[in-house]
């Protein structure tokens, strides 16, 4: 299908919101660093925990284009080698980068539980430890459930699947609002060693994704000869402009007052169908050429950022402690900054080459670049 574009910039979006996240949360290590500055300790008040939220909102966008992009005609083998050649890449240049500034004693390498990342199975409910590629559990949860709704929705009757996903995801977020007490981001351990929270999340999330695009399918003629006039499209605006600075309110500077975050998800659900319908003056306005060059980004800063940070840590942070708390505005410039960069540097050197040569190799373009279809 066509690339919504509108979408790739709500995927740059929340990964930037994700790294702001893992600059100020709980373990940042800006905050362990130094206890004297106002901003630092602002932003760890209120950035919270809310920005792993942007987690799920992935595994929504991942649902809605699993279901849109399907091809009957491919078989589950090679769907499997179809998500194993767009994610595996990256991921074993990170697995290589970390194994080599471990030799500097950057990071601890636990060789074992970083193979299972490498092997993308860290995070299916196999595992007991996640390693230093901890970002990696979110791959895991992606190609496993994506794998077991392609299955089912291959070889069930749709109206035997879409009740089965409907009741999925209506259940895997009761079971994580109250597991969580509230709270469904954050939580990835295994409860009663059988039950994997993240990949109940997967579950949840990628179902509403699919819900969507059903209803999407479903109505998609009158989606398509619907006629807008001025006052629908002041409503639609309004009600685009509404939820998009309510979630980035909610996700960037401070937690929601409702201890639910059901709330974060049912307002992204809103917002990201508003934006498939592109009838505001904001989905319109963001369907443009610059989002879809921002959102091709997103896989590799979300799966390198984490690294970037600790090696400005080690080299930068730790060794120049009086510039971290007198200037603390440039460091979170240049941590910012090094992220986006870094994580440019690695789609163009190494995810996009892989995918060129891998299409070559297995001479198959259902393995070319599929951002649009989900995987981010």
């Amino acid at each position: 299908m066509e690339r919504i574009k509108n979408i790739e910039f709500l995927r740059f979006l929340m990964i930037f919101d994700i790294v702001m996240f893992h600059f100020f949360n709980k373990d940042s290590v800006l905050l362990h660093l130094t206890q004297e500055s106002n901003i630092y300790n602002f932003l760890g008040k209120t950035i919270g925990h809310s920005g792993q939220t942007c987690v799920d909102f992935f595994f929504i966008i991942a649902g809605f284009f699993l279901l849109m992009t399907y091809n009957k005609s491919i078989t589950v083998i090679e769907f499997i080698q179809k998500k194993v050649i767009r994610l595996f890449p990256v991921i074993l240049f990170l697995w290589i980068a970390y194994r080599m500034i471990s030799y500097l004693g950057i990071v601890k390498f636990d060789f074992y539980s970083n193979l299972l990342s490498l092997f993308m199975i860290n995070n299916i409910g196999l595992s007991l430890k996640h390693g230093c590629m901890a970002v990696t559990w979110y791959v895991s949860v992606l190609l496993a459930v994506s794998i077991f709704y392609f299955y089912i929705i291959k070889h069930f009757e749709k109206k035997y699947t879409d009740l089965f996903i409907i009741l999925v995801s209506i259940i895997g977020y009761s079971f994580l609002v109250h597991a969580g007490k509230g709270h469904i981001a954050g939580h990835i351990y295994s409860v009663s060693y059988i039950f994997n929270l993240g990949i109940i999340r997967g579950l949840a999330g990628m179902g509403c994704g699919i819900i969507i695009a059903n209803l999407y399918k479903e109505y998609k003629y009158s989606i398509d000869n619907f006629k807008p006039n001025f006052k629908s499209f002041l409503v639609y605006t309004a009600f685009e402009v509404y939820l998009f600075v309510f979630l980035i309110n909610n996700l960037t500077f401070h937690r929601l007052s409702y201890n639910n975050d059901i709330i974060l998800i049912l307002y992204f659900i809103v917002l990201f169908s508003l934006f498939i319908l592109k009838r505001g003056f904001l989905s319109k306005i963001l369907e443009s050429k610059l989002s879809e060059e921002l959102g091709k980004y997103t896989y590799s800063i979300f799966l390198t950022h984490l690294f970037v940070i600790r090696v400005i840590n080690f080299f930068y942070w730790k060794q120049h402690i009086y510039l971290v708390e007198n200037f603390p505005i440039c460091q979170i410039l240049l941590a910012l900054s090094s992220c986006l960069l870094f994580g440019v540097f690695t789609y163009h050197f190494i995810e996009k080459p892989a995918q060129i040569y891998l299409k070559k190799l297995f001479n198959n373009n259902s393995f070319s670049d599929n951002r649009g279809g989900g995987s981010f």
